[in-house]
């Protein structure tokens, strides 16, 4: 987290995750003070989706409520709606007309019926990968809320995030997010992702 002024505050995170994002788990493990809080998220195919933060020094878990999805993740430039999935059937879609050779630019724009802090999204997705590679959400004014930008590495024959960097347009507070020591198909089973589990840091798989 890099506020104006560029003074910085790192944490490290572990995440588990199966269903393309749509089971996971993130436990904090840095700073000392934010070790062992962790994140629970299961989307469901019908919609219903279940988000929990699980407090150490409290003892305590706390459902995070769909009226929560627009506050910011442990003030991050993220907010609880960054952290879930989009379902292509929850937008309505319009490609940008540009003489981009390397990006489609399409806007997106949340159904009627669908809760969300966000009017619409742009995205450049890269031609060649189909990857997303730049972000930017805006509010139901038009008015830009954040830019994200995305960096890819190569696995196993998948694209898969490494990088982004989110840039609140009001106060210039970013968020940068790096991921390392990326791995999949490492076995994880459904049992893994019982919410009981985000009480205590798993070992390595």
């Amino acid at each position: 987290l890099i506020d104006q002024d560029n003074k910085a505050m790192n944490s490290e995170i572990k995440s588990y995750s199966m269903g393309n994002g749509n089971k996971q788990i993130m436990w904090f493990l840095s700073p000392p003070y934010e070790r062992g809080i962790a994140v629970y998220k299961i989307e469901k195919s019908n919609g219903v989706n279940d988000m929990y933060m699980w407090l150490p020094s409290f003892k305590k878990e706390r459902k995070i409520s769909s009226r929560s999805k627009t506050k910011s993740f442990m003030n991050s430039d993220l907010s609880y709606e960054d952290l879930y999935s989009r379902k292509l059937e929850d937008f309505t879609y319009e490609l940008v007309k540009s003489d981009s050779p390397n990006f489609y630019i399409i806007k997106s724009i949340p159904n009627k019926d669908i809760e969300s802090g966000y009017g619409s999204h742009i995205s450049w997705v890269d031609k060649e990968k189909f990857v997303v590679v730049k972000e930017e959400s805006y509010d139901e004014n038009r008015k830009l809320i954040k830019t994200k930008t995305m960096g890819y590495i190569e696995v196993d024959g998948f694209y898969i995030i490494n990088t982004v960097e989110v840039l609140n347009a009001k106060n210039k507070h970013r968020t940068i997010l790096e991921f390392n020591d990326i791995k999949i198909n490492t076995g994880l089973k459904d049992s893994d992702f019982n919410r009981m589990n985000i009480r205590r840091i798993p070992l390595e798989k």
